[in-house]
């Protein structure tokens, strides 16, 4: 349970605090810049999400700083499809948002 309304889960960066195959649905909005190794990052998701479960993944392509000094990468659909396909997740969509204007 957290505390004073903060987060109830924390990753430090190395390993999610769940089985393997806990989840039905993982949901990640702009986070994976924040971490310094996404790659990683991307397959310890894998490894918590059920062999059928869904993953929605949102993440900057062109973006300002944000959250300095813990801002490190920006992600073309090229490079999400390849570091999800490493970390043995199914791509089925990839779709953009925004726009530089």
């Amino acid at each position: 349970m957290s505390t004073a309304g903060g987060p109830d889960v924390f990753y430090d960066g190395m390993n999610l605090p769940f089985q393997d195959a806990s989840f039905d649905t993982l949901l990640s909005v702009q986070g994976l810049e924040h971490t310094s190794d996404p790659q990683h990052l991307l397959e310890e998701m894998s490894r918590v999400l059920r062999s059928d479960g869904l993953m929605i993944l949102n993440a900057p392509f062109s973006f300002r700083l944000h959250e300095e000094p813990h801002d490190y990468f920006r992600y073309t659909p090229h490079g999400l499809r390849v570091m999800c396909q490493k970390a043995r997740l199914e791509v089925i969509d990839i779709q953009p948002q925004g726009g530089l204007g």
